[in-house]
């Protein structure tokens, strides 16, 4: 693994780049009525059968959204020590890329237990892969930070 010092700002341009996509990626799963002409009754009628995906987008919204500033949170003061914080967040990028996919399937299936466990597996994945970049770029700064005082 290389101890080189690298700039984060390239790191976090590409991860911005990602959870743009996401939720741009999210919100296309919202159809309107392929109708033309609905009266007001079956316009709603149409949007209340969607109902389970217009949840599906909102809560995967505000995790992208938590998950983007955590993220930014993160690397605001931080210069990236070694390979692993790369590793780190393709891997979080990974599991982030996967909400599109596990949203659309609990909006459409939102019945079936296997389409819910995947979406809600899939945000716990988000944040858990978040928690350990983050927890890693924190040590990575404090231990040269600790060496040093001492």
């Amino acid at each position: 693994m290389s101890k080189k010092v690298r700039n984060a700002d390239r790191l976090c341009a590409f991860t911005d780049g990602v959870y743009a996509i996401v939720i741009t990626l999210l919100v296309l799963e919202l159809k309107p009525p392929h109708v033309a002409g609905l009266d007001d009754r079956q316009l709603l009628e149409d949007l209340g059968k969607q109902v389970h995906t217009f949840v599906a987008y909102l809560l995967s919204f505000v995790v992208v959204g938590a998950l983007w500033w955590w993220h930014h949170t993160t690397f605001a003061d931080v210069e990236l020590r070694g390979d692993r914080t790369i590793v780190l967040n393709l891997a979080h990028i990974l599991a982030v890329t996967l909400l599109p996919f596990t949203a659309a399937l609990a909006g459409r299936y939102a019945g079936d237990g296997i389409a819910v466990a995947l979406f809600g597996t899939s945000l716990l994945l988000s944040a858990v892969s978040l928690a350990a970049l983050r927890s890693h770029a924190v040590r990575a700064v404090a231990a040269p930070t600790a060496a040093a005082a001492q």
